[in-house]
């Protein structure tokens, strides 16, 4: 907004919910596994740098892209 790019904020109504109970278990050892052998290249190097950066979620990595 402060550089003219938007004319309002796209924040603006959004409510956050009060109790976020969303749990989210991190892959088996067997699931790391499988992505990297099962994947093509490009997404085994994907799922290398989620792993390497502290297991962050593939989406949340590759929105960095």
């Amino acid at each position: 907004m402060r550089e003219g790019l938007l004319t309002r904020s796209p924040w603006t109504g959004v409510k956050l919910p009060k109790n976020d109970t969303a749990h989210h278990e991190p892959f088996t050892r067997e699931e790391v596994r499988k992505l990297l052998t099962d994947l093509p290249s490009i997404w085994q190097d994907m799922v290398k740098l989620c792993i390497y950066t502290g297991g962050q979620r593939i989406g949340d990595v590759d929105l960095l892209y």
